[in-house]
């Protein structure tokens, strides 16, 4: 049963999923409680198995195989966000291009168009928010531990560049529409992937919620 491994999935809710607006899933999609829902709609398209309990897929959309029970999977741990933090806010103007290496900041902040290149195998923040049109590549394996929220907003490109990247959110993540999203992502209330028909959010990794 290929459903069994946490590594078939890409997304995983112990409540509900939504899926929608254009959203393109690779992969396998899970509801952990009994009796919650995946919503899979709006020429939505799931290229693996949704496994729940109550699974609402409209006219417009498909997935490849249903499975009609709740996931029963073990979730890794969930790193806390436990720090004191007294970083410093970090900027990357627009359009501009920035490198951070340290371990401890306030927010960071992308401007529209904008570059940032993370060196931090280990990196705690308070906010991490970008702006339409950023892009934030990864150089080294790297575990973002956020103590609010994770905020992507149109266009947006996380590229983990083949290393291990997983963010930790204590709060809610919002990906807006035309994201290009490879990394691992981990909150403790939800997430949400907003996508169109003409604009998908293309998501690679491990989403958790």
């Amino acid at each position: 049963d290929p459903s069994a491994a946490l590594s078939a999935y890409v997304i995983i809710a112990e409540e509900e999923i939504d899926i929608k607006k254009g959203s393109i899933v690779n992969g396998g999609v899970g509801v952990m409680e009994d009796g919650k829902k995946a919503k899979v709609k709006d020429d939505s398209h799931v290229y693996g198995f949704v496994k729940s309990d109550d699974i609402d897929l409209d006219d417009d959309s498909s997935i490849d195989t249903e499975i009609n029970a709740y996931a029963d999977i073990t979730l890794p741990a969930f790193y806390a966000y436990d720090v004191d933090c007294d970083g410093d806010d970090f900027t990357v103007e627009k359009d501009e291009t920035a490198t951070i290496s340290g371990d401890i900041y306030k927010k960071i902040e992308v401007k529209k168009g904008g570059t940032l290149y993370i060196n931090s195998s280990e990196l705690y923040v308070e906010d991490f928010d970008v702006k339409d049109d950023g892009t934030v590549i990864f150089q080294t394996s790297s575990n973002v531990i956020v103590g609010k929220e994770v905020k992507l907003d149109k266009n947006v490109t996380v590229s983990s560049n083949g290393n291990s990247v997983t963010f930790y959110s204590e709060k809610k993540v919002e990906i807006k529409e035309g994201a290009d999203i490879t990394a691992n992502f981990y909150s403790l209330k939800e997430i949400h992937v907003h996508g169109k028909s003409n604009s998908p959010s293309t998501m690679t990794g491990l989403f958790i919620a």
